[in-house]
C-alpha cells in the first residue's frame, strides 16, 4: 500500500498495482485486534449514524461511518477506526466513557435530545435566564438587608 497526496490536497491509498485500496471491515477488525497484546476483540460495529459515544458536538466534526472495535482488556477499551483508510480516530476506555457522562454531558448539555440546535439554544437560554434571575434576586435581597441594618444602627 502507498499513500498519495493529490494536487487538490486529498489523500489516496493505493495498492501496489495503483488501484484504490479499500480495506474490508473484517480486515480492519482483525488488524485492530493486534493493538492490544493481552486482550482480544469482543466485537465490532460499523456506525453509520451518531450514537451516545460517537457524535459531533457543535464545531467538532466526526466522520461517519466509523468502525468501533471493542476489547476485553481491563480498561474495556474501544477503538474507532476510519473504514476508508483504517486510521485510528479514537481510543477510549471505560473511564473516558464514564467521564463523558459525568462531566461532559452535564457541562456541555450534549444529551441526545439536545443535540439539535434549536433545542440546545432554548435550554441554554432558559438556564441563563434562571441564573440571571437568581443573581439579581440575591443582589436585591442583600441590598435590602444592608439598608435595614444601616437604619437600625447595626
Amino acid at each position: 500500500m502507498v499513500t498519495l497526496r493529490r494536487p487538490a490536497g486529498e489523500w489516496a491509498i493505493v495498492d501496489a498495482g495503483g488501484r484504490p485500496f479499500r480495506p474490508t471491515i473484517d480486515a480492519l477488525a482483525n488488524t485492530a485486534a493486534q493493538l492490544f497484546l493481552e486482550a482480544r476483540a469482543t466485537g465490532s460495529t460499523l456506525i453509520a449514524e451518531p450514537d451516545e459515544q460517537w457524535y459531533p458536538h457543535h464545531s467538532d466534526r466526526r466522520p461517519l461511518p466509523v468502525l468501533r472495535v471493542m476489547f476485553d482488556d481491563p480498561a474495556s477499551s474501544w477503538v474507532h477506526l476510519d473504514p476508508v483508510d483504517g486510521a485510528i480516530l479514537e481510543m477510549s476506555g471505560a473511564r473516558q466513557r464514564l467521564y463523558r457522562w459525568l462531566f461532559a454531558a452535564p457541562h456541555w448539555l450534549d444529551f441526545a435530545p439536545l443535540r439539535q440546535r434549536p433545542a440546545w439554544d432554548v435550554t441554554i437560554l432558559s438556564l441563563l435566564a434562571v441564573g440571571a434571575f437568581l443573581s439579581v434576586s440575591g443582589i436585591v435581597l442583600g441590598w435590602r438587608r444592608l439598608r435595614a441594618a444601616s437604619r437600625n444602627g447595626r
